[in-house]
């Protein structure tokens, strides 16, 4: 009787045995897989600007004709858009003919205004420099943050009244 339960056991252990032998066999890993081919990176929603109440967002819509890009606001709920907040074709700085080419933006704490960030050229890891401009949603105004150069770290007030940034030689 024992006899036949040693038997048992050890056919399993050897059955198990191999089983994870081959498993283990299959999987190839190498740092390659995990860094460079982007095999294991985790999947993610980019572009996205989420509005404050947290039911909408908004998102880069590009405009073929104009050959600009606008801001469109989109129901979490359903998907649809809701409404573009800011034609590409309509930010044009004074003084100039064609629109600015963004790179980001982000909205004040109010939503009332948008800074964006054009020209962004990197320095050291996570530093840049560019130039930026605050839209104003309800005038429909662009103003240069500063005519002195390209400007790091800017930074808007919640209510949008003010911007804090880095510049280097004078600012206006």
């Amino acid at each position: 009787m024992h006899n036949k339960w040693y038997s048992a056991l050890l056919v399993i252990l050897i059955l198990g045995y191999n089983f994870t032998a081959v498993a283990q066999q299959k999987l190839q890993l190498s740092v390659e897989d995990i860094w460079a081919s982007g095999k294991f990176s985790a999947r993610s929603v980019s572009g996205v600007n989420w509005m404050r109440d947290g039911r909408y967002y908004s998102s880069l819509q590009p405009d073929e004709k104009n050959k600009t890009q606008d801001i469109v606001k989109y129901d979490v709920t359903t998907g649809q858009v809701v409404a573009t907040l800011v034609e590409g074709e309509n930010l044009v700085p004074q003084g100039k003919s064609a629109p600015i080419k963004f790179d980001e933006y982000e909205f004040t704490g109010d939503e009332k205004k948008i800074l964006f960030s054009t020209e962004t050229e990197p320095i050291y890891r996570h530093s840049t420099k560019a130039n930026y401009y605050v839209y104003d949603l309800a005038s429909k105004q662009l103003s240069e943050l500063s005519k002195g150069g390209k400007q790091q770290y800017a930074s808007i007030s919640p209510d949008g009244s003010q911007v804090a940034f880095v510049g280097s030689g004078p600012q206006v």
